[in-house]
């Protein structure tokens, strides 16, 4: 039987500075035959992976260009909807930045996906359309039809601008004839032309 069959050390095969560091560990040699084999049980340093450990043995968990990073969008007005024109990759969320990138206007945080919509000339919700039916703050307008800008309180329509053909006023009592509206002069005609009920 050989004398040093038994004999043993340790190693690493890594790159210096790195043993010790994150999970890189170093390994042993059995002396065999007059030789030492090769270095087992070692842990090596691999490519950096998003998962809160020091994969590469550098001393820096998840850093920059780590396998697996996520694009995040700057949330400038700190609503949780990100600027799709604005991003980073990185492991985690940085601060101010968020996994959604669907704001329309990252300016204003009244103003995301979702958002109630006010006749304010502004896209609140992000849906491509301002100031739509159904928005918060809408007048309700009056039909004009006979032109005398009084309108028909039995027609209206709601809306945040004037509609064509509506007015804001609703004390037409003839729709139908343009000289019968609370300014025109009553005359003995049999018809209510003033509107005021006699």
């Amino acid at each position: 039987m050989s004398l040093n069959e038994q004999l043993q050390r340790a190693c690493y095969t890594g790159p210096a500075g790195t043993e010790g560091v994150g999970p890189c560990r170093g390994g042993s040699q059995l002396c065999a035959n007059g030789a030492y084999g090769a270095c087992g049980g070692e842990v090596l340093p691999g490519a950096e992976a998003c998962n809160n450990v020091d994969d590469d043995c550098d001393g820096t968990t998840d850093e920059a260009g780590s396998v697996g990073e996520s694009l995040w969008y700057e949330d400038a007005d700190a609503d949780n909807y990100g600027d799709a024109t604005s991003s980073i990759l990185s492991c985690n969320a940085p601060s101010g930045y968020t996994g959604d990138n669907t704001d329309c206007d990252d300016s204003r945080s009244s103003v995301y996906p979702g958002a109630d919509e006010y006749c304010n000339s502004i896209d609140d919700d992000c849906d491509g359309s301002i100031d739509e039916a159904g928005s918060i703050g809408e007048t309700i307008w009056y039909l004009d039809a006979d032109g005398d800008t009084y309108g028909d309180p039995a027609v209206t329509l709601s809306a945040c601008t004037q509609p064509s053909g509506y007015v804001g006023n609703s004390g037409d009592c003839d729709d139908t004839t343009a000289s019968t509206n609370p300014a025109a002069p009553d005359i003995c005609d049999v018809v209510d032309n003033d509107c005021d009920g006699s």
